[in-house]
């Protein structure tokens, strides 16, 4: 398994020369994996500012060696800011915990979330509630030379190393407030504070714009059966561009967003229409001199379910069942209106598909469509989704 930091390519399987330093093995251990409808929380967004961190199964150097590596100003989710200490004596280094998810055609890791540890050292903490200053100027480390990384210290006393919060290698971008600054320090915005470091080691991150493609698109959430995605930010960006596609022949883009700021979107359920069932999200950062190549997700709902029939429904005065139904109904929509005005709909909560719906009203007609739900792995655990809606039924309940 080769080390994509280093070799940015996958290879087909096979026996591969190379040294064990650029090798690592996903061991999918039991006690990294996040349980399936677990509630995930983290309460900060961690920047790297090292050249790539470690993404470790334990806090402490592993036998199997780091499980991933992710490279400069990316973002990890952090579960607690109380710090870790190693669990192997080879090192004093301490670790934050994180929420990292692995992806198996990319980084060859366990699909789904896991807990895992990263240096806190080179982690610059935004943490939940807080923000940066208005007035910040984002900044990046350069002109090191002989130094592999620089100190961000609480004070300007460089003789006092207990000061010393956390350290930025090369290229590393960080928030500047540049009225509080002078020649010699400069004031910037480290862990949700303010601290210090040298001017002199600090230049315009627009001098040299580099293209950063969009990274870490996931869905984060399902929240009001719809799809919720987030992106790290890509650094010195100026917006998004967003676009949807279908897929094959319906390619053509029927949403677009050329300046979008956030880092993350609600995808409309509106748009999987007429019944497209699959939805290809495309997002491209913006830059001064142009856009990067887009980020590509796939959204897909269950398809649409075959129109219920009315042998199959067990129809009374107050209520319809359907417990003769083939295909289990997990969501149904009922309306006294065609239109679906002020519709209701009902969820399975237990398993195993909904028995009835109740509490109608006698010789009323009501119009009834269904859909089935998928599980989808997120940041907050495992969430159901409901699929496209079947084609509406009209019904009479009985005198």
């Amino acid at each position: 398994m080769c080390a994509q930091y280093l070799l940015q390519a996958s290879h087909p399987p096979g026996f591969y020369r190379t040294s064990r330093n650029n090798v690592w093995i996903d061991l999918d251990k039991e006690y990294n994996r996040i349980p399936e409808g677990t509630n995930i929380t983290y309460v900060a967004e961690g920047k790297v500012t090292c050249g790539f961190i470690g993404i470790s199964p334990i806090p402490g150097t592993a036998d199997s060696g780091d499980v991933y590596r992710v490279g400069i100003n990316q973002k990890i989710y952090i579960v607690t800011t109380r710090r870790l200490y190693s669990n192997t004596p080879d090192t004093d280094d301490l670790y934050y915990k994180v929420i990292f998810q692995g992806n198996n055609s990319t980084n060859y890791l366990m699909n789904g979330y896991g807990y895992y540890y990263v240096k806190s050292k080179y982690i610059n903490l935004y943490k939940n509630g807080t923000k940066v200053p208005n007035d910040a100027v984002m900044k990046k480390v350069y002109n090191l030379k002989t130094l592999k990384e620089i100190g961000v210290r609480k004070s300007k006393d460089e003789s006092n190393n207990d000061n010393v919060v956390g350290f930025l290698q090369a290229n590393a971008e960080i928030e500047t407030l540049p009225k509080e600054s002078d020649s010699n320090w400069t004031t910037v915005w480290f862990n949700s504070e303010r601290a210090y470091v040298r001017t002199k080691y600090l230049t315009d991150v627009e001098l040299v714009e580099k293209k950063t493609k969009v990274k870490n698109l996931f869905v984060s959430n399902v929240k009001n059966n719809q799809y919720v995605l987030s992106w790290s930010k890509s650094p010195g960006c100026t917006g998004y561009n967003i676009t949807y596609t279908g897929i094959g022949k319906n390619s053509k883009a029927f949403f677009k967003k050329t300046d979008y700021k956030k880092t993350s979107i609600t995808v409309n359920r509106s748009y999987f229409k007429n019944n497209r069932n699959i939805i290809l999200v495309n997002i491209a950062a913006n830059y001064k001199t142009g856009a990067t190549e887009a980020t590509q997700i796939v959204l897909s709902l269950d398809n649409r379910p075959p129109k219920m029939k009315k042998k199959r429904l067990n129809i009374k005065k107050k209520q319809i069942s359907f417990e003769k139904m083939l295909i289990p109904v997990d969501i149904v929509q009922y309306s006294k209106n065609k239109s679906f005005k002020n519709a209701k709909t009902v969820w399975d909560k237990k398993g195993g598909g909904l028995r009835a719906i109740k509490k109608l009203k006698p010789n009323t007609t009501y119009y009834i469509r269904y859909s089935i739900t998928t599980d989808v792995s997120t940041l907050k655990g495992y969430k159901k989704i409901g699929g496209i809606l079947s084609k509406t039924i009209k019904v009479k309940t009985k005198k």
